[in-house]
């Protein structure tokens, strides 16, 4: 009844826009009930999404209704982002039907759906997307009909794109009567704008989105006002910025300042004062009182506590669109394109002003109208600055036009200001973002003279791409040979765009995707060219199929590999210089620098794009014009110290690595299959009975994990209850003895302060659910490992059995602690007696068990609920944050920190791909340096930053000789022996040859060695062992200039083997 009753409340809210179709009627579906009504959260379908949103906004956006009009180009990027990000309901309005012109940029359109209404299209592809976000659609026309069905459908958000500026300006007034928050947005040709009205006050409860800042105290000043010195540690800087809140704790010394709130001024990266906030009523900022320690007591100890910043809510006015139509405030995303938004903004209500009268956008660049659009513009200017004429006649000469790119940058951000509207978090756009792409256009497009016919529309699909680039680009794009590494969420968006484009879509052109990696469920909340029924296939295969079904005409091969050292036979020189473009859509650095090296290597440029959670960037790498990937990135952080994540945890984040590349690992991972190495061995028993040195290696560690064997799950919870006490009972009593709580260094600091913390021991509670937690999944996990199926989950019975299971006595051991934070891991090396032991520990083992068989190795699998993987990684890790008093951690953030996982989301990844998609018409069509953006932004601030490209560096080999990181010398002919190459740097060049060697470091050749003196003369295919078919041999060379001195940054060298029919070496 439950179910029925659903149905019926939906189809009565369809029923508010109009008569009841049979397809809305099949697309009125339902979140799960058993989710709905525990209100709970699928994190195997939005876990990605969850760590950048967290659960109050989640399940704020699973309870809201959006209303979303206009299905072209961006509509659609909208409403796909919209959709899979998790709303209740998602209503998508149009009344136009599709033309040819919107096959351009909207994905979900085919040439046989021209005369079929937009959004009726669209409906079953976008249900597809989300199985908790219902659909349906509305035909009303919001230019006349009785708007109350907005009001009676509980719509929290209505969405305008593709409409007129008075039907905006009808539902904008209706909207904030009712309150209703109000957006809309547009693409005309390269321009694009979207507008922001969340009401008179709109609170926002998280305004960054950004982790609270959790800083240790190292030092607190003597002084007012009082300076507090942070710990870093592993971080750069503090990261609390001036008027932050924070909590003050744990300090020795000062109690009146422990569980005090107060404000921070930052001094330094380091350094932080504290004031008393305002009296309330005051003005924020405004008369801070100095907090003072200058009378700090003796027993004030500067090196304890932290404090722990408290995140403050804000709240927002808007105004509505008619008024912020004469009022605008503008957030720039370009500011080298500073007076853009206000000539953009008058452009936008010229283009209405001609649509009002002629019923229509102006022509594709007819001048006459668009001068008839700039007269209007002159007309209702009345700023300071002078109106930008030329800009508002490339919007008029280009309106006509949509590019895809565009539609999926501007739907990534319009569908963001929409998620902030309906969940509170992340700060909205105040109120007005305009974009265009002017770089894309012919620069000559306004000279007298100038021949537009290339660019009007034809009658093909790409008519409106080529009233903004031009048949040429158009032609470019088609016939381009591009290869890109991953297949993922930006990967999936990028094809997306290949597809609108036509990238390779003539006979000529060819994309080559590749990604080694399967999809999961957690995938499809934003990688949305996949389908539950894709699950577990190849990510590249299904991609290349999912864009071939948007534009049968593209050409596209997958691949399923991965892309390195490894691969070469596949991705060699020879594959590389047969791209025009690379395109990395990876996830990782390491991944990302190979790719890089390889263009670098080949001179081929690269567009390089990534995403973490709100944040994302777009760069662009050109061979001989920029530097590359690998030459502008940070140096990657440093490791966390060992002794730290051994002994000395100071956040809970050292805590969970222990217990996952410690604890888990060792226990249940790296031990197993070492194990199973020994047992493969052929006649193991009587290798070690002769004491095989081979084997020997592996006795201390399998003779430890073998005698731990359980028969039963009983002796399971028996061994993680010993687990237990080793690790949160033992240990701690052992450090405690060693470093007694009022211990001192050589220099009479005290031992134990920050980041140093005190362990305490904690005796096992069978009553204790996170207790119970760690031997109930620890006894799970070795059970798995052993192959015990006979096992006990209700934690109850297993919190009995533990307390009653005994425990070795506990003995001191006099072992070195490691204080020192420089130092490495040391491999536990046994004594021969130890060793001998363990010998016999083996040979009764195998003489015992006649059933050798390998065990399972627990492979760490972050996404599977039912291995208990997390859950045990959690509660070992929290466990030990309660011994060290650090805070303990949510099952999701231990899961996050464990798995490594990257918060992401359709929204952001769609603006990326969108900006990227552009960087690549640029690429193809040639264009000039100052056209290319590397782009960085965040979706949540809203921040975006825009800067040109590294030039590349010119560096002097010597005099008159300059080269830069894309150069390569090549050796083609007149060369054949290795005296031959020494002769012809020294002719040439002016150069000597010191020494030679190949690219993976094997020496060929050292000038100050006599025994390479015979090799002089020796020929270089010979001396290189050439292999069959081999055409060249990249060198790197060391030389010396006439004054005898080192040349630094020469390039490579490649060598062309001299035709020979038959080649020396293998």
């Amino acid at each position: 009844s439950r179910v029925l009753k659903e149905i019926l409340s939906q189809a009565c809210a369809v029923r508010s826009c109009g008569a009841l179709t049979a397809l809305q009627v099949a697309h009125c579906k339902m979140a799960s009930p058993g989710q709905e009504a525990a209100g709970d959260i699928d994190d195997s379908l939005y876990s990605r999404m969850r760590y950048m949103y967290g659960d109050t906004a989640m399940k704020k956006m699973a309870k809201s209704s959006v209303f979303l009009s206009g299905l072209g180009g961006l509509g659609v990027e909208s409403a796909k982002n919209i959709a899979l990000a998790g709303v209740q309901r998602l209503t998508l309005h149009d009344v136009r039907a599709a033309e040819v012109s919107d096959l351009s940029a909207q994905f979900y359109l085919k040439e046989g759906d021209v005369g079929r209404n937009r959004a009726e299209v669209s409906l079953p592809h976008i249900d597809q997307l989300n199985p908790y976000c219902l659909t349906d659609v509305c035909t009303h026309d919001l230019a006349s009909c009785d708007l109350s069905f907005l009001r009676d459908g509980a719509y929290t958000t209505v969405v305008l794109t593709d409409t007129h500026l008075d039907v905006q300006l009808r539902v904008s007034d209706f909207c904030r009567e009712h309150g209703i928050h109000f957006l809309s947005g547009d693409t005309r040709g390269v321009f694009a704008w979207l507008f922001v009205d969340l009401g008179e006050e709109f609170h926002i409860f998280d305004p960054s989105g950004e982790s609270a800042a959790s800083v240790l105290i190292a030092d607190i000043s003597r002084s007012c006002p009082a300076e507090v010195t942070a710990l870093l540690l592993e971080k750069k800087s503090h990261g609390l910025q001036d008027g932050d809140w924070v909590r003050v704790s744990g300090v020795a010394g000062i109690e009146e300042l422990n569980d005090g709130v107060f404000r921070v001024k930052v001094e330094s990266a380091e350094k932080v004062s504290l004031w008393h906030a305002p009296a309330e009523g005051e003005e924020a900022g405004a008369d801070w009182r100095p907090v003072d320690t200058s009378n700090a007591p003796a027993a004030f100890v500067g090196g304890s506590g932290e404090l722990q910043e408290e995140r403050q809510g804000k709240t927002m006015r808007f105004l509505r669109l008619r008024e912020s139509l004469e009022r605008p405030e503008f957030v720039m995303t370009d500011t080298a394109k500073w007076c853009h938004p206000a000539n953009a903004h008058a452009a936008m209500q010229a283009l209405a002003a001609f649509e009002r009268v002629h019923g229509r956008l102006p022509g594709a660049w007819n001048r006459a109208e668009a001068e008839e659009v700039l007269a209007t513009a002159k007309a209702a200017h009345t700023g300071e600055e002078a109106l930008d004429e030329g800009l508002v006649l490339r919007a008029a000469l280009c309106a006509q036009g949509q590019l895809n790119p565009i539609a999926a940058f501007m739907g990534g951000v319009l569908a963001q200001e929409v998620l902030k509207s309906v969940s509170g978090k992340f700060t909205p756009i105040s109120q007005w973002l305009h974009y265009d792409a002017t770089e894309v256009l012919p620069p000559a497009c306004l000279e007298d003279g100038f021949d537009a016919t290339a660019f009007l529309p034809d009658s093909s699909r790409y008519s409106s791409q080529r009233v903004c680039i031009g048949a040429d680009a158009c032609k470019r794009l088609a016939e381009a040979k591009l290869f890109m590494v991953g297949s993922g969420a930006i990967g999936c968006e990028m094809l997306k765009n290949y597809a609108m484009l036509g990238v390779a879509s003539s006979d000529t052109g060819r994309i080559i995707v590749t990604d080694d990696d399967l999809i999961e469920k957690s995938n499809l909340n934003r990688q949305f060219l996949f389908r539950p029924e894709n699950i577990q296939q190849p990510k590249a295969s299904a991609a290349a199929e999912a864009i071939k079904g948007m534009n049968a005409a593209l050409h596209v091969n997958a691949h399923l590999d991965r892309v390195g050292p490894k691969t070469e036979g596949t991705y060699s020189d020879r594959f590389f210089s047969a791209m025009d473009v690379v395109v990395n859509a990876l996830d990782n650095v390491e991944a990302r620098r190979y790719v890089d090296g390889r263009c670098v290597a080949n001179q081929k440029p690269l567009i390089e794009s990534g995403t973490l959670g709100p944040k994302g960037h777009v760069e662009t790498y050109l061979p001989f014009l920029t530097m590359s990937y690998a030459s502008s990135r940070d140096p990657p952080e440093g490791d966390v110290p060992f002794c730290t994540l051994k002994t000395f945890p100071a956040k809970i984040d050292h805590c969970i690595q222990w217990a996952c590349d410690i604890v888990f690992q060792g226990q249940f991972a790296s031990k197993a299959l070492e194990y199973n190495r020994m047992v493969r061995q052929p006649d193991v028993l009587s290798r070690i009975e002769a004491n095989d040195s081979e084997l020997a290696r592996s006795y201390r560690a399998v003779a430890r994990f073998a005698r731990k064997r359980p028969a039963s799950f009983h002796e399971c919870i028996g061994y993680a209850r010993q687990k237990y006490e080793t690790y949160f009972v033992n240990t701690p009593r052992t450090l405690l003895h060693k470093f007694p709580l009022d211990h001192k260094n050589k220099d009479g600091s005290p031992f134990w302060q920050n980041p140093k913390r005190p362990p305490r021991p904690l005796e096992f509670d069978p009553h204790d659910e996170l207790h119970v937690s760690f031997i109930l999944n620890g006894a799970l996990l070795w059970a798995n490992v052993w192959g015990i199926s006979d096992v006990i989950t209700d934690p109850a019975v297993v919190g009995k059995i533990a307390a009653a299971a005994p425990v070795k006595e506990f003995v001191l051991k006099d072992k070195k602690i490691e204080t020192d934070e420089k130092a490495k891991p040391k491999e536990e090396v046994a004594s021969r007696d130890e060793l001998e032991e363990y010998r016999s520990v083996l040979v009764e083992y195998f003489r015992t068990h006649s059933d050798l068989r390998e065990v399972t190795a627990a492979d760490f699998e972050k996404d599977d609920d039912s291995n208990h993987h997390i859950d045990f990684i959690s509660a070992t890790a929290n466990l030990r944050a309660r011994v060290y008093g650090l805070k303990e951690a949510k099952r999701l953030e231990c899961k996050r920190i464990a798995g490594r996982i990257v918060p992401a989301t359709a929204t952001t990844t769609s603006a990326v791909s969108g900006l990227a998609a552009l960087e690549l018409i640029k690429v193809l069509t040639g264009a000039p340096f100052e056209a290319y953006k590397y782009w960085f932004m965040n979706l949540g601030a809203p921040l975006f930053s825009v800067m040109e490209p590294n030039p590349v560096e010119k560096v002097q080999v010597t005099e008159g000789l300059e080269v830069t990181m894309w150069d390569r010398w090549e050796i083609k002919k007149g060369v054949s022996t290795l005296a031959d190459l020494i002769a012809h740097f020294e002719k040439n060049m002016k150069l000597s040859v010191v020494g030679v060697c190949q690219k993976d470091g094997k020496m060929v050749y050292m000038a100050m060695l006599p025994m390479y003196k015979s090799k002089l003369e020796m020929k270089l295919r010979a001396l290189l062992a050439q292999k069959e078919g081999e055409k060249y041999r990249d060198l790197v060379i060391t030389f010396k200039d006439l004054d005898g001195n080192v040349v630094k940054n020469a390039p490579v060298v490649r060598y062309y083997f001299r035709r020979s029919k038959k080649p020396s070496g293998k």
